[in-house]
């Protein structure tokens, strides 16, 4: 029962991280005189925008292995499906192109964190534990908060380099991002 109190654990924060990143991404810029800076943000966007559904695969295998009750059936759906999309999203995470050394710094420590918890997932995967005890929940939770702290840290700094190069951030993941760009003087 602890394995599936921590599976259900688990998937409370995936969920909270995909709220927070998903909509993490500032708008396009509909203004023909950009900034290096802000071109580097533009494009940036338009790449992040596309982890959603990396992100959303990642989820629903999830909750798919938590529908599970048998620990074999839950054990296979991890390392069939969980794993698959893990890796799937970090990939696409980590190869996200950072135009500018702004974006680079921000994006490092947020891919760097669901690094970390892809090979704690993997190595637990790979250990001769039963997959559902406490071997594999505990440092995975762990390390799946850190990537959302690291996520909170990365939406922070990410509102702050868009408020420098008056670029508004979209909160929205139902609409695709409206442009804009603060009026200046």
């Amino acid at each position: 029962m602890r394995g599936r109190t921590m599976a259900a654990a688990i998937a409370a924060i995936l969920a909270l991280a995909t709220i927070l990143w998903l909509g993490l991404r500032p708008e396009p810029i509909p203004i023909l005189s950009w900034t290096d800076e802000q071109q580097g943000i533009q494009s940036y966007s338009i790449s992040f925008a596309g982890l959603k559904g990396a992100q959303e695969h990642l989820v629903e295998r999830w909750q798919g292995a938590l529908n599970e009750t048998e620990p074999d059936r839950f054990q296979a759906q991890l390392t069939d499906q969980v794993l698959p999309a893990m890796t799937a999203y970090v990939t696409q995470l980590e190869t996200l192109p950072t135009q500018t050394q702004a974006i680079a710094a921000i994006h490092g420590p947020f891919a760097a964190a669901w690094r970390r918890t892809l090979t704690t997932f993997e190595a637990a995967l790979l250990s001769p534990s039963d997959v559902s005890g406490a071997a594999l929940l505990d440092p995975l939770i762990a390390e799946l908060s850190r990537a959302v702290e690291a996520g909170v840290i990365y939406r922070s700094a990410l509102e702050d380099l868009c408020a420098v190069h008056e670029i508004t951030l979209t909160d929205t993941l139902s609409a695709p991002p409206i442009s804009t760009k603060e009026a200046g003087p």
